[in-house]
């Protein structure tokens, strides 16, 4: 594939080691043949795949910047201002979530330490969680895609029952499970190795400081207060619709078959898959693409015959011809 061998550049062989199937998978076939066919095209794979650091520490900076003036605005306004400024967080808290998650893939920055650095300092960290221990998992949930027993992702015998599982029972029950609300809540401050829990605390140690210093004792303490409010409530509500989008009510045995886009609408996907993370087809397909490219990455698809054949796009959230809360629902005889 002549074409596409520029875009598979070093960290496409780094995410070849860290996915490791024992044998070919239908997984591995859908990667196959969409590249094929993608081989066949003019399309721009180079510039779809290119790095921009720059556009990242700008939406970084903006999510950061949110959350300070969430901050700023429940310590000096009336009290109804604390539960915006939660939502805010917990919203901003799903947006860096997000950017881990590229950092995870090497997608920030193709300098390696340089990616490293911004998600292990600015991101995971204050996220409650090990970069490293994330990418393990990450592409542990790529390389054994629906494996009831492997995929780390796999939700379907956590939240579907005989009975009960229209999608509003199906969120509930994936909301209210103790293990993910803490998991959510309190990331690797929970089952940890110890060194990664000593980084996470003493980033918010010095991060307590630096706030206390350029505020109060109170102020500073009310971020942390805020930090873990939204985490355990707003973040973990986001997170466990945003999981259960991706592949929950489809057939494991393949990508195009266990994977789906949600195309809402700009204000809701703001909300619910910041940064362009509700393009998950596009993404197992194509993990080499920045989540800044995903979007005009499946415009482009459109015109390639297997995506525009197999691809799964659902068009709205709760609303529409094909919401995402009916896709959950459709196949859980599958899973029952």
């Amino acid at each position: 594939m002549p074409q596409l061998q520029p875009a598979l550049n070093v960290r496409a062989a780094r995410h070849a080691e860290h996915s490791t199937p024992a044998t070919q998978t239908s997984v591995q076939a859908d990667m196959l043949a969409f590249r094929r066919a993608l081989s066949e095209t003019n399309l721009p794979i180079n510039e779809l795949t290119a790095a921009r650091t720059g556009a990242v520490v700008r939406d970084l900076f903006f999510d950061w910047a949110l959350i300070i003036l969430a901050w700023y605005i429940a310590v000096t306004g009336p009290w109804w201002t604390i539960p915006l400024a939660v939502v805010v967080i917990g919203n901003r808290q799903r947006a860096l979530g997000n950017l881990l998650h590229d950092a995870s893939h090497y997608l920030i920055s193709t300098n390696l330490k340089v990616n490293d650095a911004i998600g292990h300092w600015l991101i995971a960290l204050p996220s409650l969680n090990s970069l490293h221990r994330y990418r393990r998992t990450h592409f542990e949930h790529h390389a054994r895609l629906g494996n009831n027993k492997t995929d780390p992702d796999y939700y379907a015998d956590k939240v579907f029952q005989q009975g009960g599982n229209g999608a509003f029972a199906i969120y509930c029950r994936m909301l209210l499970t103790p293990r993910y609300w803490l998991g959510d809540g309190f990331g690797d401050l929970i089952g940890g190795p110890l060194q990664t829990r000593l980084f996470i605390l003493g980033w918010w140690a010095a991060a307590w400081l630096v706030l206390y210093v350029f505020s109060t004792l109170g102020q500073a303490s009310a971020f942390l207060a805020l930090w873990f409010a939204a985490r355990l409530t707003v973040f973990h509500a986001i997170t466990t619709f945003r999981e259960l989008c991706d592949h929950t009510g489809m057939t494991p045995g393949g990508i195009f078959s266990y994977s789906r886009n949600v195309v809402g609408s700009r204000i809701l996907n703001l909300f619910f898959h910041p940064h362009n993370n509700g393009y998950h087809l596009v993404h197992h397909l194509m993990p080499t693409i920045p989540y800044h490219r995903l979007a005009i990455a499946h415009r482009y698809f459109l015109d390639v015959a297997c995506y525009k054949q197999s691809a799964c796009h659902c068009n709205g959230y709760f609303a529409g011809s094909d919401p995402v809360v009916d896709c959950w629902v459709k196949r859980v005889s599958r899973h029952v």
